[in-house]
């Protein structure tokens, strides 16, 4: 597919492309189409540790852990001081099959463990008519409030609540609306609604001895820019004051160049760091 994707067919019943984000992504993701097929059952297997397993068995493997809405399912490897977690999650299309079995294999003695170096991990997929996230990945154990496992500088929880999937990009801007989606997300806007962009109405006060005084609200950690011209029908729009960075609170820029202008127009730029 490009430098960082692979794209595999099976009789044009099963397509599945695999993508790593970017070089420093700690999960690949896995994308399924079905044509002639309704439902299908992938399984994978998780290796957290693959040396412990090697040299220990399944001693330091803990026992899964499945979501409350079977999108997610996880292993760790707890030998010594290092903990590796292996985990799979799955797109609003598909589904963690924990009920899946392979105690009727001899020697098994955990569920889904009939390999040493193995946990596996049974996925189904249902509709031919959408596309199936599956993404796997490796962390440290230790869960974050908003984990970002793709590296792209959105949150994995924004993601999947707008898109259902992480495919999306930092710079993309799915609703057209001139705003990335990195804005979008921290501006608490809705990236899928163009009428939606959180970009904030400054309020001018009037003009006074000092200039006019811009007031705006802001975001913590982006940076804001007021620019300023007195003819929009011309191209340039000058700096107003130093660039400010966001702390939640309303924050205020003094234009002391308007003490002679009858009126002047402004906008407040905003970026990210």
């Amino acid at each position: 597919v490009n430098s960082t994707g692979w794209r595999f067919s099976n009789q044009n019943d099963v397509t599945k492309t695999i993508t790593l984000a970017s070089a420093n992504a700690n999960a690949f993701t896995a994308e399924y189409q079905l044509s002639s097929l309704n439902k299908a059952y992938i399984r994978f297997g998780l290796s957290p540790n693959l040396e412990d397993l090697l040299l220990r068995g399944q001693a330091g493997l803990e026992s899964e852990i499945v979501s409350s809405d079977k999108r997610r399912v996880s292993v760790r490897n707890t030998f010594g001081s290092e903990v590796v977690r292996a985990f799979v999650e799955v797109s609003a299309s598909a589904v963690i099959n924990d009920t899946a079995s392979d105690l009727a294999v001899a020697g098994t003695t955990v569920l889904r463990r009939n390999q040493a170096q193995t946990h596996q991990v049974e996925v189904e997929l249902d509709g031919s008519s959408t596309t199936h996230i599956i993404t796997l990945g490796f962390d440290d154990g230790i869960d974050t409030p908003n984990p970002d496992s793709d590296a792209d500088g959105l949150l994995d929880s924004w993601e999947n609540s707008y898109f259902g999937n992480l495919g999306q990009s930092a710079s993309g801007d799915p609703d057209g609306d001139g705003v990335g989606n990195l804005l979008e997300m921290k501006l608490g806007s809705d990236p899928n609604s163009s009428v939606s962009t959180g970009l904030p109405v400054p309020s001018v006060l009037s003009l006074t001895s000092e200039g006019f005084t811009i007031t705006f609200p802001t975001v913590t950690g982006l940076n804001y820019q007021v620019v300023g011209t007195e003819n929009l029908t011309g191209t340039s729009w000058p700096n107003i004051g130093l660039s400010i960075t966001g702390d939640g609170q309303p924050r205020s820029v003094t234009d002391s160049s308007a003490t002679n202008s009858s009126r002047k127009f402004y906008k407040v730029q905003i970026s990210t760091p």
